[in-house]
């Protein structure tokens, strides 16, 4: 078993992130996922590093090697140095000693109607983002690729929009409806069956065939560089929400942006979960909920107008803000 823990920034008193395992598990991609969370800190105003970290193990050691990890890393989070969430390969049971001695808010693990509260921050936050640079989405069509565990939180987000869901990717396939799914019995399926969802609710297709379906709007997320240059040649969508760090390649941007598919930067778009980070101690989770909203939809906002678009405006304004406190500029930005 070998483990890592990337920190973005020298000199950080604080750094967030996940973990993840598998059998090999690779550092390009950590620090490119440490990146995003930089970024969105930064975004924020907050002076507070990225994390990523991993457990490279064999499948048949996987819990020794996630015990052996916590253990190495539980001194540095009890003294609130850093913080990390369960991901690819890890459970929220694997961490549930790192989530006991972690000093952050608590309010975010609260149980909401569809998931958690930090689910529902996601998903509001990658709307509310949506809204800002699409405009009323009352009537949008949308598909959702990548939401895993989140996918409820997110059709309950996009029910409160007034969007139609055309298309939905799940851990069993993915289903696609061109006249829009009944999202109250999407709702009432998943808590019935989890993401095995039956054919009846639409046409059951791989799940590379959701990235051809007409929509306007595509959150997506299901692993970093999903959106490479020879995708973006293919899409059938105005823009492109990420729900996960870096689902876009460099390449990838550039095609869609010269194709006229807005990217959202994806610092932003999942950047809900860090309001739970440390709210007002009186606060409830309906405001920080609204305060994560209206925070993430101002940003976006006020970089609505720039000539570059709102990946590279939204780079630009995180990078002026970590050069405040940071003597460089950490090499390269978040995409994959």
């Amino acid at each position: 078993m070998t483990g890592f823990v990337v920190t973005d920034l020298p000199g950080s008193t604080r750094a967030t992130g996940v973990v993840r395992l598998a059998k090999k598990i690779l550092m390009d991609g950590a620090k490119t996922m440490a990146r995003s969370q930089t970024y969105a800190w930064a975004i924020l105003n907050e002076q507070v590093s990225g994390a990523s970290a991993g457990v490279s193990v064999d499948p048949a050691e996987s819990q020794a090697g996630m015990a052996a990890f916590v253990d190495a890393v539980l001194d540095r989070v009890s003294a609130g140095e850093l913080s990390l969430e369960a991901a690819k390969g890890v459970s929220d049971s694997d961490l549930s000693q790192l989530a006991q001695a972690d000093t952050r808010s608590k309010i975010g693990q609260t149980a909401r109607s569809n998931g958690t509260l930090n689910q529902e921050l996601l998903a509001g936050g990658a709307f509310a983002s949506a809204a800002t640079a699409h405009g009323d989405l009352e009537g949008a069509r949308v598909i959702l690729e990548g939401t895993g565990a989140n996918t409820a939180a997110f059709i309950a987000a996009a029910a409160t929009h007034g969007a139609q869901i055309v298309g939905l990717g799940t851990f069993a396939g993915a289903v696609v409806n061109p006249e829009g799914f009944n999202l109250d019995e999407l709702l009432g399926l998943l808590a019935e069956s989890g993401s095995a969802l039956p054919s009846s609710l639409g046409s059951e297709v791989p799940s590379t065939a959701l990235f051809q379906t007409q929509t306007d709007l595509l959150f997506c997320g299901s692993k970093m560089g999903l959106i490479d240059h020879l995708l973006a040649e293919t899409l059938d969508c105005k823009m492109v929400i990420p729900v996960a760090p870096a689902p876009v390649t460099a390449k990838g941007l550039a095609v869609a942006t010269h194709r006229g598919i807005a990217v959202l930067p994806d610092f932003i778009s999942t950047a809900g979960p860090l309001f739970a980070d440390h709210p007002a101690d009186s606060a409830t989770p309906e405001q920080v909920v609204a305060t994560a909203t209206d925070t993430l939809s101002s940003a976006l906002g006020q970089l609505s107008t720039h000539p570059e678009g709102l990946y590279l405006a939204a780079c630009y304004a995180a990078e002026a803000f970590l050069l405040t406190w940071q003597e460089s500029l950490p090499f390269g930005r978040p995409l994959a």
